[in-house]
């Protein structure tokens, strides 16, 4: 396990979503179970169904969220990078990857490519793209070049593009509708510099994950969102509703899809709460998700949430054990 260094940082994703729904499930509960029942169970079926004839070829490229700041633990972030990497993921979305010095972000991509790794770059904090100062927020890169706001994010950019570990850019991270404007001029000028990577934007999964996503659709080439079910006294098929409703998206638009997965324990971040039985999910659980994310949203990636909740667990290295198994059938 690396050094605390590398599991510092608050929790990036916003949860507000659960609590809301947590409030008007029991409400909603009869009317949602007379109207949609039927239709969903036939969707689960189907799903389930397609989920166990998926072939190894058909499946997506499997990554995970990461948070590991070179600048605090160099070594450690190497090290986690070889864990990751033997683990069988291909992808890596590290929030903390900028907070370096130059020669730090050039020997962390050297890393991925010599372990056949590929990086997608965190963009989706406001200074990428609106309020903030792109400077202020890495500072060790910012007095390296000598750069301005602006020049930092070209500098940067003009930097991880010749990585052959780039996979691409994350430009919007459970953002609400009304930042998606000034992300996709962002991601305008960010195509404009780099036309050969993909973007991806992630959206909340909320029962109305569709119109939080479709404002993105003009920003990104891959659009996700996450569902996060066991401990939320939901159904882990809740993961077929959010995956359907990611695809009819990306369909619209035609763009590619993805899904974010659960493998943390909701009782880690209490504060996001209540939660009626917070727990890690088990290993079926999570093979479940991925298996029904699959059959419904037909992704291209599926990235799991996350190597820096379960690195920092007390049980540590059976967390990891699960989640290989639900990935890979370790």
């Amino acid at each position: 396990m690396a050094t605390d260094g590398c599991l510092g940082g608050s929790r990036r994703r916003g949860r507000r979503w659960w609590i809301t729904q947590l409030q008007i499930i029991f409400v909603l509960a009869l009317a949602a179970t007379m109207t949609l029942a039927p239709a969903l169970g036939t969707a689960e079926t189907r799903a389930r169904s397609a989920a166990v004839s998926v072939s190894v070829s058909s499946r997506p490229a499997q990554g995970i969220y990461e948070y590991c700041a070179p600048q605090t633990s160099p070594d450690g972030c190497l090290k986690r990078l070889s864990r990751i990497a033997a683990g069988g993921f291909k992808v890596v979305l590290n929030y903390a990857v900028f907070h370096a010095d130059a020669a730090q972000l050039r020997a962390y991509m050297d890393r991925a490519a010599r372990l056949g790794l590929k990086l997608i770059w965190p963009m989706q904090d406001a200074p990428w793209w609106g309020r903030g100062s792109l400077a202020a927020l890495y500072p060790r890169l910012a007095g390296g070049c000598g750069c301005s706001d602006a020049a930092l994010g070209r500098y940067l950019i003009g930097l991880v593009k010749q990585s052959v570990a780039t996979w691409g850019y994350y430009v919007a991270d459970e953002q609400k509708p009304a930042d998606a404007p000034a992300v996709a001029a962002f991601s305008g000028r960010l195509r404009a510099l780099d036309p050969g990577h993909p973007r991806l934007a992630v959206g909340g999964g909320e029962d109305t994950v569709s119109e939080l996503l479709a404002p993105y659709a003009s920003a990104a080439d891959v659009l996700g969102a996450d569902s996060y079910p066991v401990g939320t006294g939901q159904s882990v098929a809740r993961v077929t509703s959010i995956a359907s409703k990611v695809r009819a998206v990306a369909a619209r638009s035609h763009r590619q899809t993805a899904m974010v997965l659960q493998a943390f324990d909701w009782s880690e971040y209490p504060k996001t709460g209540p939660w009626p039985a917070p727990r890690w999910p088990t290993a079926a659980e999570m093979r479940r998700m991925r298996d029904l994310a699959i059959a419904a949203a037909h992704p291209s990636l599926i990235l799991w949430y996350s190597a820096f909740d379960i690195l920092r667990a007390p049980d540590a290295p059976a967390h990891w054990r699960a989640l290989l198994q639900a990935a890979f059938g370790q």
